[in-house]
């Protein structure tokens, strides 16, 4: 059979310009395919979770399950931080009615400063049972009306309670503005900022905020007034992820736990489009099987409370739906007691009804009381809890070591590192990473339609890339295909929605004998997905966020899943034209964030490559304190800086 695209090009007929074609459909819409396909992966992921969980029938098995995972989390966020002899400062204390408040500098690594309030109660034990309290996220930190009223609580019912500011909050923003605030959309912004720079390295912030919350554990236990055996952990939103971090490396440290607001399920998680903070994009989190319940299985047998918002954005029935998952667990053990819920008819937060609960709790398990006494809230100011002069530890600790200083140390390693891996190594990365493990298809192009622009005859593709989904893209050509040039394939920001700005472009390269593929490849013009929730692609937490966020505990990227299907394009030009692959001549091009995914494809398949544009390595996006991240997403490569640079 004749192809079309010889047999019918002069007798279609068209639109008039580049600007009318612009952004049109290139036949049945496919951007929602990416979140289907990445649905599908994290279901079948979860199978086998559920699966590999009802295989655990013994008090060995479910023991080696929960050592397998809390050995894992390291691995996946970067490796545990060097530790150091933990240094501390008292800068003072506030006195209450019941209780004191004391005022701590802890540095449990190099050049990090911790600000931290310690809640001493008045009615002390020789050894006081203690609890670490981990705030979510809020600009103020441990001075947040909830997360006082819980350690208030705490105090006033005689447990020592010690709160503290995570990194980008309350004393400890890395990017202080003249307030001691940081300049960026709230301490979540100065997560992300940080954790898109760490990940080329293979690190996530995360490994920060663990090695904080292990490091504090540590520094109760050894306090003579705490009895070690008697220490727990709560924290609320991204405070709940920092309790699910001490149940993974402080397993054999703490006596009970209790995540507030964050514990759910990630079918629920999927079914409703919610998205998780950055720093819990724990790389293959989902590819090894590690949901929700995996990680409190590390924590079997001993004191569960699981804190829950009936009316939260945390999906209530997937919380539900892991609480009845890990409970028989619990009951194997005969520990059944030992895991409770509490549940607060409120939104997303600590609510007071619940650290009654939580109170309640400890007093039960670490006492052996039946009551607790109920908070009686007295609020303090941020100024009158401070740690610091200035507010603000990274300007007052003179040899305060930034974490983008540590960013900066581990790329020079890197980048020795790199002198030893050959081209063959870095080529062979790129392809597993590319295209190992993904669903390869036949490409199977077909035409939707054809016409002329310009004087310009193009005609809109379809065909099938990798996983399951679908790439579109136009085709332009000019000559017969026994006097072309070659095929340019046009990598650039927005696809075929920017045709009017490249017309000069292809109606250049078309002069020069090529036809010229305009390919939206996954996230791009008509492959962008459909909205997730209600949020747009591009902007702030949105759809693209969420997405890539799954790829990521997947163990994949979105230019890794791009690479793989800008490789797929020769296989597909050549079945278009009704011959085997490898004979036709290609030039990948590829302009401004796009050009590292033209430069790269083109040196996996032996092609050409022209690039244009300004771009960037990524040893000046992890090192830039104020890097340009408009198009994240095309360079955020777990780990990739160890094999190589994306230029």
């Amino acid at each position: 059979m004749k192809s079309r695209l010889s047999e019918w090009k002069n007798c279609c007929t068209g639109v008039r310009s580049f600007w009318e074609l612009s952004g049109t459909r290139c036949g049945d819409p496919v951007g929602d395919g990416l979140r289907a396909s990445v649905n599908e992966r994290i279901r079948l992921c979860l199978e086998k979770a559920k699966a590999e969980r009802a295989a655990l029938t013994s008090k060995a098995a479910v023991r080696e399950r929960a050592e397998h995972i809390r050995g894992w989390f390291w691995e996946a966020v970067g490796g545990r931080p060097e530790s150091i002899p933990t240094e501390t400062v008292k800068t003072g204390e506030l006195a209450c009615d019941g209780y004191k408040v004391e005022k701590y500098i802890i540095s449990p690594r190099r050049g990090a400063y911790i600000p931290a309030n310690l809640y001493v109660p008045e009615k002390r034990e020789t050894k006081n049972p203690a609890v670490l309290v981990c705030p979510g996220h809020t600009d103020e930190g441990k001075a947040f009306g909830e997360y006082q009223n819980v350690c208030q609580t705490l105090a006033e019912n005689g447990f020592t309670a010690l709160i503290f500011d995570p990194i980008g909050q309350g004393e400890r923003s890395e990017y202080p503005d003249e307030d001691g605030r940081t300049v960026f959309h709230g301490c979540s912004g100065e997560h992300d900022h940080l954790d898109l720079q760490c990940r080329p390295l293979g690190w996530s912030l995360a490994r920060f905020f663990a090695h904080d919350v292990e490091s504090l554990i540590d520094w109760l236990r050894a306090r003579p007034d705490v009895d070690s055996d008697r220490v727990a952990v709560t924290g609320n939103s991204g405070g709940g992820t920092m309790t699910y971090m001490a149940i993974l490396t402080s397993f054999d440290k703490i006596a009970a736990a209790a995540p507030c607001s964050f514990t759910t399920s990630e079918n629920a998680m999927l079914r409703l489009g919610r998205d998780k903070d950055n720093e819990h994009h724990w790389f293959g989190l989902t590819a090894r099987g590690v949901d929700y319940a995996a990680m409190l299985l590390s924590l079997c047998g001993k004191p569960l409370l699981v804190l829950l918002n009936r009316h939260d954005f945390c999906p209530f029935d997937g919380s539900m739906e892991t609480c009845g998952a890990i409970r028989p667990f619990w009951e194997m053990l005969g520990a059944g007691d030992r895991l409770a819920v509490a549940v607060s008819e409120t939104g997303h937060e600590y609510a007071a009804s619940l650290a009654d609960a939580f109170t309640a709790f400890l007093a039960k398990h670490f006492r052996g009381e039946k009551t607790a006494k109920p908070g009686t809230f007295q609020g303090h100011s941020a100024a009158e809890l401070a740690v610091t002069k200035t507010g603000c530890v990274s300007r007052e600790m003179p040899d305060y070591v930034p974490v983008r200083d540590l960013i900066t140390e581990r790329m020079l390693e890197l980048r020795e590192i790199r002198k030893a891996v050959t081209p063959e190594q870095r080529r062979q990365y790129l392809l597993d990473r590319a295209l190992g493990g993904r669903k390869l298809a036949t490409a199977c192009p077909c035409l939707s339609e054809e016409g002329s622009v310009d004087n310009i005859w193009y005609a809109k593709v379809l065909w099938q890339s990798v996983d399951g989904l679908y790439n579109t893209g136009i085709l332009f050509d000019g000559a017969e295909p026994a006097s072309r040039a070659g095929t340019v394939v046009a990598l650039w920001n927005g696809g075929t929605e920017t045709l009017p700005s490249h017309a000069r472009f292809i109606r250049r390269k078309i002069k020069a004998g090529f036809r010229v593929l305009v390919p939206d490849l996954t996230g791009i013009g008509n492959a962008k997905p459909d909205s997730i929730g209600g949020a747009p692609y591009d902007i702030g937490w949105g759809t693209k966020y969420r997405l890539v966020g799954d790829l990521t505990m997947l163990g994949d990227s979105l230019p890794a899943l791009r690479l793989g299907e800008a490789l797929r394009i020769p296989e597909m030009l050549a079945a278009l034209d009704g011959k085997k692959p490898g004979g036709a001549s290609i030039l990948f091009f590829g302009e401004g964030e796009m050009a590292p995914l033209a430069a790269m494809a083109a040196e996996l398949t032996g092609a050409a490559a022209e690039l244009t544009g300004e771009t960037v390595s990524l040893e000046e996006i992890v090192t830039d304190p104020y890097y340009d991240n408009t198009y994240w997403e095309t360079w955020l490569w777990d780990g990739i800086l160890r094999m190589r640079d994306i230029v």
